[in-house]
């Protein structure tokens, strides 16, 4: 998965930045920081020899702060550990989603559990 540098939220424009400042904190050794007041996301930063974290660790951490944005951004007070199992679940879909769905008028779509038909017609209006 690719960390981008920047990203757009509610017209805000939110920046990636390595902060070496950071220390890995509680048993996973994750680390990062959603800094709402500077409009950034931090999580630790490859390449510490000290402190080494794998790119899968960087990218679920930077998932799990992903989704501190999106909750104060939602207006949710949401619990640490619900955050820790969507950021991880956010990053499981982003390593592991496949191809491109094509979608036409008439074509049904299967969603969990359920099968639906899409109305174009309601998307462009």
């Amino acid at each position: 998965m690719k960390i981008p540098a920047s990203f757009q939220q509610f017209g805000a424009t939110i920046e990636v930045v390595f902060d070496r400042a950071l220390l890995p904190q509680g048993e996973d050794g994750y680390v990062g920081e959603a800094r709402f007041r500077d409009c950034q996301i931090a999580p630790f930063p490859p390449g510490d020899k000290s402190l080494s974290m794998s790119r899968k660790d960087l990218e679920r951490t930077f998932c799990h702060e992903l989704l501190h944005w999106i909750a104060k951004g939602a207006g949710l007070d949401l619990p640490e550990e619900a955050i820790c199992v969507m950021g991880s679940l956010l990053h499981q879909f982003l390593e592991t989603a496949e191809g491109e769905c094509e979608i036409r008028d008439g074509v049904k779509l299967a969603g969990i559990g359920v099968v639906f038909e899409l109305d174009t017609e309601e998307i462009e209006r």
